[in-house]
């Protein structure tokens, strides 16, 4: 992306394509297992509270291996289909260049 000034600059970053419907996978089901950067065992368990429109809002748990909560954090996260992004990035000064992804 650039913002046609000609001097090269470019912004690169990631969004979440709302075709793929990840929430609908973001359940206590699913929880996942990882290892922290000191080697501890956790679990990360999502719940979604809600879908409105194009935001999700959800809890996401970090628990010891057993479930016992750790840490919950809030998130609202808006799903942006390529279309509406586009014209927010053009009115904000930015050309598309290319994407990537699916």
């Amino acid at each position: 992306m650039g913002r046609g000034d000609g001097d090269g600059e470019r912004l690169t970053f990631a969004t979440r394509n709302p075709e793929a419907r990840a929430w609908e996978i973001w359940t206590p089901d699913n929880a996942q297992d990882v290892v922290d950067d000191a080697g501890r065992p956790l679990r990360i368990i999502h719940h979604v509270e809600a879908l409105d429109g194009d935001v999700v809002t959800l809890n996401e748990t970090t628990a010891d291996p057993d479930g016992t909560a750790l840490c919950v954090d809030r998130a609202r996260l808006r799903f942006l289909d390529a279309d509406t992004l586009d014209g927010f990035l053009a009115d904000a000064g930015f050309a598309v260049e290319s994407r990537h992804g699916g």
